[in-house]
């Protein structure tokens, strides 16, 4: 199986830097820096390159830093795994057990979000209904562009992408936006990080996903901060109560959805109440 990661070099330092598993995609001439990581996915597409692989994705040079993932070991995931459509790494996997989907979770840290999401979804003519999104799971949740897909994904998936962003910029002058590390930046960013996830699991379901599983032992180093894992670990055995008999059918969605929003909010309420030293118990790395 031919594999293509790509990773997007944005200076002289990511550029230099060099690895057998990787092709480096020069991004240091980048004429739509407001486009954020999309110019490389869109650049692929319209020169066709991505058809010269099986799969093929382009990565953040971080991928390594922000998974404890190396390339190589990724690449050779892919590689022992063949006959998939889509294979992906989300780095984010206590978020499985601490919101009910990565739609609720945006409207937890981005307020406005999914408001936001819904019109741009109706404005594009996508029949999804954020509200009624389904539970979230390991094997659809993604938080970031860390995959790689067959031609057949890029054709479905790309196009919808730039459809979104076209009808995004039309919006710009109506969003709010949000301010993440000290910066604004529009809504339309954090759809668009979402929006692997809705295509996989709620848009196009038929295609055949694989999902990088880190093991339990590694949850720890990958909590973002002492808050996550104390939310984890005071909330994960509620959740898989949750799951285990409310099982993910429309009928059951609000009173799930509800019941892991109840239980995030005593656990944050748990959290912000313990002292420095005591969080410490829940986070050691």
């Amino acid at each position: 199986m031919k594999v293509g990661i790509y990773k997007n070099c944005y200076n002289d330092e990511t550029f230099q830097e060099t690895n057998v598993h990787v092709i480096n995609f020069d991004n240091r001439v980048n004429t739509s820096p407001n486009l954020w990581e999309y110019p490389p996915l869109f650049k692929l597409f319209e020169e066709k390159q991505y058809q010269q692989y099986d799969v093929c994705g382009v990565f953040s040079p971080k991928f390594e830093l922000k998974t404890h993932v190396k390339f190589s070991a990724f690449h050779d995931w892919v590689q022992a795994n063949p006959g998939y459509d889509f294979y992906h790494l989300n780095p984010f996997p206590l978020a499985n057990t601490t919101f009910y989907n990565v739609w609720q979770e945006g409207e937890f840290w981005h307020r406005g979000l999914i408001s936001y999401a819904q019109s741009l979804f109706d404005q594009c003519g996508l029949s999804c209904s954020i509200i009624d999104f389904p539970r979230g799971t390991s094997t659809y949740t993604s938080h970031c562009n860390y995959w790689v897909a067959s031609p057949k994904f890029w054709e479905s998936y790309i196009p919808l992408i730039k459809k979104l962003l076209d009808s995004a910029m039309k919006m710009e002058s109506e969003q709010t936006g949000a301010i993440y590390h000290g910066g604004h930046v529009p809504h339309w960013v954090f759809v668009l990080e979402r929006m692997v996830t809705t295509f996989i699991q709620e848009l196009h379901p038929s295609f055949k996903i694989l999902s990088y599983q880190y093991p339990e032992s590694d949850f720890k180093s990958l909590a973002q901060s002492e808050r996550e894992w104390g939310w984890y670990t005071i909330m994960k055995s509620g959740v898989d109560f949750v799951d285990q008999h409310y099982q993910d059918k429309a009928e059951t969605r609000p009173l799930a959805k509800n019941l892991i929003r109840s239980l995030l909010e005593h656990s944050n309420a748990i959290v912000l109440s313990m002292d420095l030293s005591e969080q410490s118990r829940f986070y050691t790395k």
